[in-house]
């Protein structure tokens, strides 16, 4: 009985060392599990603030690529001194390597130049391993950061790049370029104080998922294991993010701490079970001990409660003091709920001066500028109190004296019930972003040189202006003033003396103005006025005299008297009912005409001759993209000896394959782009399409000629020589010698000396020439001399009336004779039936084209073309008439 009570004793003392053991182990686990959040959501805000100070010097230092653009702007497209502003940029904004300006997308300017010589004349859109970044800000007008990536001087850095836009000539914003800063890594990590996450016991890591390989690229890093669990928290930068991972260097959790909570489990566990046995053993006397022991685990098991809780809160206040006063940068004030200042920190003292001890129990209305009204603090009171906050800027006062502009948060701390127990006040200094962006708002609406608005101001108020002239039923005009003889002025006295010339006759010219008209320099020498209010057309004369007069006034600079005049072109809103940008062009227009008549005048814009103008940009645009699609098509009239009977060449004509007006001949369009670039292209389209066509008939086995027409645009190029060998390279199984090329003799005539060089330039590569149209100039003889041609082309209009005609007959028999006393081939255009052909062979010319051989055709019909002429028994019939003696051409 006694062994059997003793095995019950034992077995209640296990089994309440097992439970007692498990409770233990729930309420550890439960410990350490409360312990891990809390200290994972220390490191989270210790990563929030370091993320938060790289982005916000990584921000200010790009900021500097937005203050370079507008100078960029301002200049319109010029810099200039660009190394002295790069300095005071650098200087201003901090963090930054070196500044570059790259026009055009490739790099024309950086400074400091030193160690970085090898990045100028860079192509940043034509760099595959770059151009990504460079692309992504062309497509969407914003900043983009490229990097980071291993500098060639060594280090790690990222380029931050901003497209900048000029007006165009169109209207549209045109891509002038890229401003850009690069921003060494290093500097940025030391200028955030991000090691300072080490020397408060944590390891990080800084990276980015590689947008090309996709894999983690690390950006920055203590050395040391593989991070386990850590917290990470993300860095919006332009077009992407980085990511900061922390943890600290001993890892979530502490094994000394674990060995601890165990031993005390299981001390605590053999505790429970040796009292368990004592009092099964002795229950009577150990019935006082037992009640006194529980109330003494229970006393202990309370004051470890407390212990936890004082321990949360320790911890709790810790956090807040590392996150708010040790890495903020931001100056923060606590006070109670009556206002009451009871804690600031560094940076608060850094900002107004004041120490810690001089603020503590006052009310921040110490700080007062007084320039805010008292109603302005009651709204923000009223704020605080309806929804706990409040942010904006306001104006304060330094402990010296000195007034600055804050960036103000207050933000209300309630209790659990939702009392209000304190204020928590976070602002940062603004005060040189202001005076920066008043700079910078006037350096980007007004001249340096005379402080008249300048382009972007000017556009504003056209637009204020014409909105109120349709409001009040009148009109405005704008006025495009161009001094004449100012470049005179620059060359002879220098550039200082014009600049001085230039501030008095804006104030002078500004002085004629009324009150509400605007005058603005947009460059230069030239000048915009907006005259508004106009009651009727004729009200803005008395206003343009004063100011031809104005201008016209000699001004007295350094000992000299100086005078110039100006030309002004005028238009009128909303009579010329055009957009702003249009109403800007037409006066610029305009001006160029009282130049051209005269100077010292102005005109008055033609709105109908406007309209006539855009008639024809639109059909060279036309033209342009019909060049671009592919819708011209070359057809050929065929060239034959009428003698022999035979096929010797074709000429080359163009044709407009329209969508809309279908097959156009050249008649329709080439005179649209007699004089502008577009005629150079499509005549080396027509040359290139030619010998394509020349080397397919040769290697089938026709052996012709082709000639190409080409106008004195294009054979007047400087280099037209070496771009028609580019063209005979690409085709180097076609022989030179059956390539023709034909000019009007209408067109030589315009620079003989010029053009005779250009042909003995093109005949050393072995092409021909033919003198088109032959007998319509002025002077035929002297340019059948001087000019090195082989062959002479009598005009169709001789051609097709010298059957009734007795002095187009005359005019083609003397061109026969004189081609051959010079020596040259000759052929007649406009035959138009055989009994044109009989004619020729009376006066000797056996080469003919024209209607009545054949119309121009496709390429794929010439050969089966060829086999009805030789069938056809008129033509057959003047070969066999053909004298024995003209066996050879002229």
């Amino acid at each position: 009985m006694k062994r059997n009570g003793n095995l019950h004793v034992w077995l209640l003392t296990a089994l309440v060392f097992c439970a007692t053991l498990v409770v233990g182990g729930l309420l550890r686990g439960q410990v350490e599990k409360n312990h891990l959040l809390e200290s994972k959501s220390v490191a989270k805000n210790l990563a929030h603030a370091s993320a938060h100070a790289i982005e916000e010097r990584l921000g200010r230092s790009l900021s500097a690529t937005y203050a370079l653009a507008a100078v960029v702007a301002q200049g319109n497209g010029r810099v200039d001194d660009f190394d002295a502003l790069c300095r005071q940029l650098i200087l201003t904004f901090g963090g930054i390597s070196n500044l570059q300006l790259a026009p055009g997308g490739v790099v024309a300017a950086i400074s400091p130049l030193a160690g970085n010589e090898k990045a100028m004349g860079h192509n940043l859109l034509e760099d595959n391993a770059r151009n990504k970044e460079a692309r992504l800000a062309l497509a969407t007008h914003k900043l983009t950061l490229a990097g980071p990536f291993e500098l060639v001087q060594g280090g790690l850095a990222v380029v931050g790049r901003l497209p900048v836009y000029l007006p165009g000539k169109a209207g549209a914003p045109s891509f002038w370029g890229f401003t850009t800063a690069l921003v060494l890594i290093p500097d940025l990590l030391q200028s955030s104080q991000l090691n300072r996450l080490g020397e408060q016991g944590y390891r990080y890591q800084l990276w980015r998922i590689h947008p090309d390989t996709r894999q983690r690229q690390i950006i920055a890093g203590l050395p040391g294991p593989a991070l386990e669990a850590p917290v990470d928290t993300t860095l919006e930068v332009p077009n992407g993010s980085w990511t900061l991972s922390v943890q600290p260097v001993q890892g979530w959790g502490n094994p000394a701490d674990s060995a601890w909570s165990l031993l005390a489990c299981v001390s605590m566990a053999a505790l429970l079970a040796l009292l368990t046995h004592t009092l099964l053993m002795q229950p009577v006397r150990l019935r006082r001990q037992v009640a006194l022991r529980t109330q003494e685990l229970e006393q202990a098991n309370a004051q470890l409660a407390g212990e936890i809780e004082e321990r949360r809160k320790a911890e709790e206040s810790l956090r807040l003091a590392a996150n708010v006063f040790t890495f903020a940068r931001e100056a923060i004030s606590i006070t109670d709920a009556q206002g009451t200042i009871i804690d600031v920190n560094a940076a608060f003292s850094r900002i107004t001066g004041y120490e810690r001890a001089e603020v503590l129990g006052k009310n921040p209305r110490m700080l007062q500028s007084g320039r805010q009204s008292r109603a302005y603090y009651q709204a923000m009171w009223r704020s605080l109190t309806d929804s706990g906050y409040w942010s904006g800027e306001i104006w304060n006062r330094r402990k010296n004296g000195e007034v600055f502009a804050e960036l103000l948060t207050i933000s209300a701390v309630k209790n659990a019930e939702g009392v209000t127990q304190n204020y928590v006040a976070l602002f940062t200094d603004i005060t040189p972003m202001k005076e920066q962006q008043k700079q910078l708002e006037h350096i980007a609406h007004y001249d340096a040189l005379t402080d008249l608005p300048n382009r972007t101001l000017l556009a504003d108020r056209l637009q204020q202006a014409m909105a109120q002239t349709q409001r009040r039923g009148q009109s405005l005009a704008v006025a495009y003033l161009d001094l004449d003889g100012f470049k005179t002025v620059n060359d002879t006295h220098g550039h200082a003396v014009g600049d001085e010339l230039l501030v008095a006759l804006a104030a002078r010219l500004m002085a004629t103005l009324r009150e509400g008209d605007t005058l603005s320099r947009i460059g230069g020498d030239e000048f915009v006025a907006i005259l508004v209010d106009l009651e009727s057309v004729s009200a803005h004369e008395t206003v343009l005299l004063r100011l031809l007069e104005a201008a016209s006034t000699p001004v007295k600079i350094k000992g000299l008297s100086l005078q110039v005049s100006v030309s002004i072109g005028l238009t009128l809103y909303p009579q010329d009912n055009v957009s702003a940008d249009q109403l800007m062009r037409h006066a610029d227009q305009a001006m160029y005409i009282a130049k051209q008549g005269g100077k010292n005048r102005y005109h008055l814009f033609d709105v109908i001759q406007d309209s006539a103008v855009k008639t024809h940009r639109e059909q060279l645009a036309q033209i342009r993209a019909a060049l671009h699609k592919g819708e011209f098509v070359l057809y050929y009239q065929p060239k034959v000896d009428l003698q022999l009977g035979r096929l010797v060449g074709v000429e080359a004509l163009i044709r407009w394959q329209s969508p809309q007006a279908g097959l156009q001949l050249p008649g329709a369009f080439l005179p649209a782009i007699e004089n502008d670039v577009t005629a150079i292209d499509l005549g080396e389209w027509v040359i290139a399409q030619a010998l394509h066509q020349l080397s397919e008939w040769h290697a089938a086995g026709l052996q012709i000629s082709v000639s190409v027409n080409i106008g004195a645009r294009q054979l007047q190029q400087a280099n037209f020589k070496h771009r028609l060998a580019r063209l005979m390279h690409l085709h180097l199984k076609v022989d030179p010698t059956y390539v023709e090329l034909e000019i009007l003799e209408t067109s030589a005539l315009e620079d003989i000396e010029q053009a005779s060089q250009a042909i003995r330039d093109c005949r050393a590569l072995g092409v021909r020439f033919a003198l088109d149209d032959f007998g319509t100039g002025y002077s035929s003889l002297t340019y059948l001399k001087h000019l090195p041609v082989e062959v002479l082309k009598i005009d169709r209009s001789f051609v097709s009336d010298m059957l009734d005609d007795p002095d187009d007959l005359s005019i083609v028999r003397g061109v026969v004779s004189l081609a051959e006393a010079f020596g040259r081939e000759v052929i007649a255009e406009g035959v138009e039936s055989v009994a044109h052909g009989q004619a020729l062979r009376q006066l000797g010319c056996r080469m003919a084209q024209g209607f009545g051989i054949a119309r121009p055709m496709p390429a794929a019909e010439l050969l089966a073309w060829q086999a009805r002429w030789d069938a056809d028994p008129g033509w057959r019939a003047l070969r066999q008439e053909w004298p024995v003696s003209q066996a050879a051409p002229l």
